[in-house]
């Protein structure tokens, strides 16, 4: 699946249907569910959403139902982080409206946004994964006009995703600098030879999403010329100052105002 497969599939809905019916069993079962939403998230990586939407329905009702039964409370770790990707790579490609056309229920979104999704955000490990959670999260606060009457929510989801842009935006820069390092040193005249179907990497599926910081920032500049001054009012007040000063820093670099 994350081999960029969709054209693949696109000749065989049949196909999907069977990879969604492996994922269903092993759903359906606590010893293999983990693998279970990890198939969902890779369908949701590599299909468009065409081929995606008939699933959806299905796709979100096994993967949430243990976040349901843990109501108020979150699932633990284990399956709270897999169920967090999924919601975030589904957001982050396709929108707020393709969550809330498969969830089938407005009321479970906003239980989502309040009992999960702004808790959950800042303890995404993988860089991969936070890329998508921050940028699944920015489009949360931009399309659903809704949560914006939850002042609450708003600053818990603001305030967390903030943090998170800024500890991620920190880790890359040290991966950034080791990597220098490490070219200075060179490889000691080692050398090896890649192999002809490995990758550089994991596939991204936000690959389109080339300064993750810009994106954010122009987003949040965007929203805030409806509710001027609660973005700023938030950050000063929940942000430590020279977190809240890092913020402001990439705000000038990219000469972005918020409201």
């Amino acid at each position: 699946l994350r081999k960029g497969t969709s054209q693949l599939l696109a000749m065989d809905s049949n196909l999907v249907l069977r990879i969604v019916n492996v994922a269903e069993t092993l759903a359906g079962s606590r010893r293999t569910e983990q693998s279970g939403i990890k198939l969902f998230i890779g369908l949701a990586e590599a299909l468009d959403l065409q081929l995606l939407r008939p699933h959806l329905p299905v796709i979100l009702r096994l993967s949430l139902k243990r976040l349901k039964a843990s109501w108020p409370r979150p699932p633990v770790r284990r399956f709270a982080l897999p169920i967090m990707d999924l919601l975030s790579v589904l957001v982050g490609k396709h929108g707020v409206g393709v969550l809330k056309e498969g969830l089938r229920d407005t009321s479970l979104l906003h239980a989502i946004q309040k009992g999960f999704w702004a808790d959950t955000l800042p303890k995404i490990q993988s860089s991969g994964r936070r890329k998508a959670g921050i940028i699944a999260t920015t489009r949360m606060l931009v399309e659903d006009e809704s949560i914006w009457a939850d002042a609450e929510l708003v600053g818990k989801m603001v305030k967390n995703l903030v943090e998170t842009l800024l500890s991620r935006s920190a880790e890359t820069m040290e991966k950034e600098d080791h990597l220098s390092v490490l070219e200075d040193i060179g490889d000691g005249g080692v050398s090896g030879t890649r192999l002809t179907y490995s990758r550089e990497g994991p596939l991204d599926p936000f690959a389109e999403v080339g300064d993750l910081e810009m994106f954010v920032m122009q987003s949040l500049a965007r929203v805030s010329q409806s509710h001027p001054g609660v973005l700023l009012g938030i950050l000063q007040k929940e942000l430590p100052e020279n977190r809240f000063t890092a913020f402001q820093n990439i705000a000038l670099k990219g000469n972005v105002q918020i409201a």
